[in-house]
């Protein structure tokens, strides 16, 4: 029951992945600081217990996914 992740500043590349949707206990993910490409994925929508995301510092394009929006436990999305 994994609820805090973080991977700042670990010079990750790639997408990050939609299986984070099955980490249902997170409540924390840290992804700042990385050399993350693609679209931030509409299915951490999903993760009902997140309270932060911080997906920012990354290179990352697109929207603000709509789903993110069901995530009402979540207090900081920062996308810096």
């Amino acid at each position: 029951n994994l609820q805090t992740l973080v991977l700042w500043e670990n010079t990750l590349t790639g997408i990050i992945p939609s299986e984070f949707r099955l980490m249902t206990s997170l409540k924390t993910l840290q992804l700042g600081k990385n050399q993350l490409i693609g679209n931030i994925p509409s299915e951490l929508g999903l993760v009902s217990n997140l309270q932060e995301l911080h997906p920012g510092h990354n290179q990352l394009i697109g929207n603000i996914p709509s789903e993110l929006s069901l995530l009402s436990n979540l207090q900081m999305l920062e996308l810096s």
